[in-house]
């Protein structure tokens, strides 16, 4: 959807910003939650369900459990991700997905938020997935092999 609005496929609208920046947390928030569990099981403790939406709380739980399951993976890239999120995290949970918070009041966009460049958003904080994704693939790989030893 992002590449349809920058490419000129789909008319440049308030409309698509805030749902895709929702669903892009959302997506981040679950990678997260699955690598905490791919990283306990690596680590051979019993893989416990993260609840809320905490994406820092994830982060702070993932890192070291990265850190200890991939020892020998540089960990450069870690500080990066930790700015990134803290950036999305300033976004209210509720932002682009519903009109109203749980108590019902207007969920209201968030001065710095106002306006979203797609292209920037895309470029800057779309590295995200593609980190988060190959340390899932990676504990993924590494789980799988360890069933055939």
């Amino acid at each position: 959807m992002v590449d349809a609005v920058l490419d000129g496929h789909a008319p440049m609208s308030d409309f698509y910003v805030y749902p895709l920046v929702a669903l892009y947390r959302h997506h981040v928030e679950l990678q997260l939650k699955h690598i905490i569990i791919l990283a306990q099981k690596l680590l051979g403790k019993v893989p416990r369900r993260e609840l809320g939406h905490d994406l820092m709380k994830f982060w702070e739980t993932a890192r070291p459990l990265i850190e200890q399951a991939l020892p020998d993976e540089p960990r450069q890239e870690h500080d990066l991700v930790q700015e990134y999120l803290k950036t999305i995290e300033r976004m209210p949970y509720d932002f682009g997905r519903y009109p109203v918070d749980i108590e019902g009041r207007w969920v209201k966009v968030p001065h710095e938020f106002e306006t979203i460049n797609l292209k920037t958003l895309k470029q800057a904080i779309g590295r995200l997935p593609y980190f988060l994704g190959g340390v899932s693939n990676y504990m993924d790989e590494l789980e799988s092999h360890r069933d055939w030893q």
